[in-house]
Order: structure tokens, then C-alpha cells, then sequence
């Protein structure tokens, strides 16, 4: 038997000196067909396994990293070996000021990385003149390289219909970020990312009312509102809210204000739930908005 660590670390760090934390780590036969071990990498990117003297086939997986495909580890002798994963929120950013730069991988249903899958972006907008420059073309036609890996620019602030290689012909609205740089996922799949509110702290008398901001951030970036090709989206299309305590205050939101009615002297919390997620994720995604604290006098 032979004492193996794997350290992972950030590509991004040229050093190899920042780790990557809490990577789970799968060690199979050489053929890929029997498992033998997993682990979780510790605060110091490394995880140890005691293993018979053979090669393996060894995965890695964290949310939001990308490692190789596989690495294959020949244990002869204690050993420590250097693995380095590519964190997919470090975006490249578009270099044109009214660009928005989209980058990311496309996977296949065994978790392998798709070469040369095709998504098309049509500009549904009316804008032609974009940053002072004319757009000269009204489609935007990316491949994803042999990595799996998409990258291409969109217009910022518009919105596209988006057809992706093995959806078939199902057409996924598209509205483009204010932002340098999306994800490719996020930007065709979103989902509620955060709550942005006016004020997190209340105090409002009882049989009387205040009002909060509420804004709805995408996973792609985009805020509410915005407008859509037929309507202007609210943050109440796509959170909902609840009082913890309706017998001392009750609680609507309509487009982007919150009104807390009071009704008896106490305190209770105002709690966001996202009602909207275009595509089931796995791991599933985990949320926590933040919360009004209400105090009636």
C-alpha cells in the first residue's frame, strides 16, 4: 500500500499556490469500470488515499471548476500529485464597451465535454446602431471549440432568441446582460441569483403600510426591470414573498415594490422564494435571499 495526495489547485494561479477546497475526488481501476475510493479535498486543496501499488483513473468534480477529464495515476511509491481545475465564474470579460463576452462548457449525458456543438443567437431588437458603430449582420452563429468550451460576444442590454444543438428546435429568449461577461449556462438557463432591496429594516405603524424596493437578479446578470419583447418584467414575476407572522404584518409585492401592511404591535420577518428556474439543475442550486426585518409599533 502507498500514501497518494492529489492537490488541487487554481489554474488561474500561475504559482499553484491557491487551493482549490471541498473537490470530490473518485479513484477507479485503470479501465475506468470498478470504483475503489472517493474524498473530499480539505482547506488545503489535498486529499490522501492508501492504495495497492497499480494505476487508476482518477475524476474530479467541484460546482463552478473545471478539471480534466480524467487523470490517470501510476502509484508506485508515496506520491503527491498537482491538479489543476478552472474556476468558471472567472469570466473573460468582452473588450468593446457595449459588448457582453459569453463563455462556458456544454456537456453531453455522461458528463463528457461536447466539441462542435452549434448555438445561434438571433437579435430580435430593434438596435442597429450599437456603441456608435452599426450592426451589420442580425445572427450570431458560435461552436463550441474541442474542449466543449463556448466563446463569443453579444450585444449588451438586448435580447435574442437562442437555438442550441440538441434541443432540437426549441428557442430559448435571450436578454444580454449590462455586464462585460455571462456565462454561457446562466445566460440561456437563469435562475434567481439574488434579491436587491431598498431596505432590509422597517418600522411601520399598525393600519398603516410602507413600502420597499425589490429587484430580481438573474444568474445571467440581468436585473429587473427589464423589458422583454412583449412586456417589462417585474421582480414580482419572479419572487414571491411570505410574513412570518401575518398577525402582526402582511405583505404583497406588485412589478418592484414591496408593501408591508402593519397590523399589530410586534415584529416579524418579510422571506423571498424564487418562482421561477428555466431548467432543473444537478447539483440542484442553493439560494439564500436576504430578508426584511419588520417592526410595527
Amino acid at each position: 500500500m502507498s500514501s497518494v495526495t492529489l492537490y488541487t489547485y487554481d489554474a488561474s494561479d500561475a504559482t499553484k499556490a491557491t487551493p482549490v477546497t471541498a473537490v470530490t475526488v473518485f479513484v477507479f481501476s485503470s479501465d475506468g469500470t470498478t470504483f475503489i475510493d472517493s474524498g473530499d479535498t480539505d482547506s488545503s486543496g489535498e486529499v490522501t488515499f492508501e492504495l495497492p501499488l497499480a494505476t487508476y483513473w482518477v475524476r474530479f468534480f467541484k460546482q463552478g471548476f473545471s478539471f480534466a477529464k480524467k487523470l490517470s495515476v501510476e502509484v508506485t511509491e508515496d506520491s503527491e500529485f498537482e491538479v489543476s481545475g478552472s474556476n468558471l465564474d472567472a469570466r473573460p470579460p468582452a473588450t468593446t464597451a457595449n459588448l457582453c463576452r459569453i463563455s462556458g462548457y456544454v456537456l453531453g449525458a455522461a458528463g463528457q465535454y461536447l466539441p462542435e456543438v452549434t448555438a445561434e443567437f438571433m437579435l430580435l431588437d430593434t438596435i442597429r446602431i450599437s456603441g456608435g458603430m452599426a450592426t451589420g449582420n442580425e445572427k450570431v452563429i458560435a461552436v463550441s471549440d474541442s474542449d466543449g468550451y463556448f466563446e463569443f460576444d453579444l450585444l449588451r442590454n438586448c435580447l435574442y432568441d437562442a437555438v442550441v444543438e440538441s434541443y432540437g428546435n426549441t428557442v430559448f429568449p435571450v436578454y444580454v446582460p449590462d455586464t462585460s461577461s455571462a456565462g454561457f449556462t446562466d445566460l440561456i438557463w437563469p435562475y434567481v441569483a439574488r434579491v436587491d432591496l431598498g431596505s432590509s429594516t422597517v418600522s411601520v405603524a399598525a393600519d398603516a403600510s410602507t413600502t420597499v424596493s425589490v429587484s430580481a437578479v438573474l444568474s445571467s446578470g440581468r436585473a429587473t426591470p427589464y423589458t422583454t419583447e412583449t412586456s417589462t418584467q417585474y421582480a414580482s414575476g419572479l419572487v414571491s414573498v411570505e410574513s412570518s407572522d401575518t398577525d402582526v404584518a402582511t405583505v404583497s409585492l406588485s412589478q418592484g415594490i414591496l408593501t408591508i401592511e402593519g397590523v399589530s404591535a410586534g415584529s416579524c420577518t418579510i422571506s423571498f422564494s424564487s418562482s421561477f428556474g428555466a431548467a432543473a439543475r444537478t447539483p440542484e442550486v442553493s439560494v439564500t435571499f436576504d430578508t426584511v426585518a419588520v417592526t410595527v409599533t
